[in-house]
């Protein structure tokens, strides 16, 4: 639990030197629970703008990978479709596939400036016959976001 604690204090610290220029574009977070022993990957099909991760397209599809390290579980759950959680389009998504997985991202921005980092929640249960009975529930509350993510710069 140390490690993960220590990587997210890691994130925070490390956030003023990772602010992204406009330009600059990724498909794939690197996620961490803020109370768990977990490591989660959203990976996107094409490169994403962190201000504009919808332009051309109404919708992405994505692959959300969760490790968990004391569990010693694996979860990976392709086509989880993301979608502008505002009209119009803006940065912040969500997403889900069919009633076993909810995603939220939302960019941390400043004056419109991408400051290197999101903010999320992740909520899975899943009773399919591959994953029966898997749980995990990394939700927002009044001490922070129940995910923080970076983006694996290309």
């Amino acid at each position: 639990m140390k490690f993960i604690n220590s990587l997210t204090l890691l994130f925070i610290l490390l956030l003023p030197s990772i602010v992204l220029a406009e330009e600059d574009t990724f498909s794939k977070l690197l996620c961490s629970p803020t109370k768990e022993e977990a490591f989660i990957e959203v990976i996107f099909p094409k490169k994403i703008y962190p201000s504009k991760p919808f332009i051309g397209f109404p919708e992405i599809w994505v692959t959300v990978t969760l490790e968990h390290r004391k569990l010693k579980r694996k979860y990976v759950r392709e086509r989880v479709l993301m979608i502008p959680e505002t009209h119009p389009p803006g940065p912040f998504m969500r997403g889900q596939s069919s009633d076993s997985l909810y995603i939220q991202l939302h960019p941390q921005m400043v004056n419109g400036q991408f400051l290197g980092s999101y903010n999320g929640q992740l909520f899975i249960n899943d009773k399919g016959p591959d994953f029966r009975g898997t749980y995990f529930r990394y939700m927002n509350s009044e001490l922070g976001p129940g995910i923080i993510c970076v983006p694996e710069l290309l």
